[in-house]
């Protein structure tokens, strides 16, 4: 069975303005920096890509924890790692665990994605070292305005 756009894209997590990829209106962050997206689901992954692309990102793609720390020692100047939590393999808090345990990595700005938040989760991800946690289903602007946040707050 085949279902309309928006509704695919609800269901993966995006609440509005599923139709706009890139806004003008959003504010200044700084762009053409490297990315890194870990995210289990290839769908949701590569709609994430494009759209981060289309505003000014470049996406490197992990698959999970473990494709992200390889991806981190092939490239040094990553701006920021956008991480799913649950995911096979590697899940995206130990993934943020493991990065802390080097000094160079502890730098990155780390957001967690999450459908399943909770207080728990939220408190263990900030004192692991995460930069923020965005629930889902979130607003295309809100993961825009922290991913400039985030890469601001790494460059001060």
């Amino acid at each position: 069975m085949e279902y309309p756009l928006h509704i695919v894209l609800l269901h993966m997590g995006f609440s509005q303005d599923m139709d706009m990829l890139a806004s003008d209106s959003l504010p200044s962050f700084p762009k053409h920096r490297t990315i890194i997206l870990v995210e289990d689901q290839l769908d949701l992954r590569w709609l994430l890509k494009r759209r981060l692309e289309i505003n000014g990102y470049t996406c490197l793609e992990a698959e999970n924890g473990i494709e992200a720390l390889s991806l981190i020692q092939q490239h040094p100047s990553i701006s920021l790692i956008l991480s799913d939590y649950l995911m096979p393999g590697m899940n995206g808090l130990q993934l943020l665990q493991a990065l802390r345990l080097n000094s160079i990595n502890r730098a990155i700005p780390f957001i967690l994605v999450t459908a399943t938040w909770s207080d728990q989760l939220r408190h263990q991800a900030l004192s692991e070292g995460a930069y923020a946690i965005l629930s889902k289903p979130y607003h295309h602007s809100d993961l825009l305005q922290l991913l400039g946040q985030g890469i601001s707050h790494q460059a001060a």
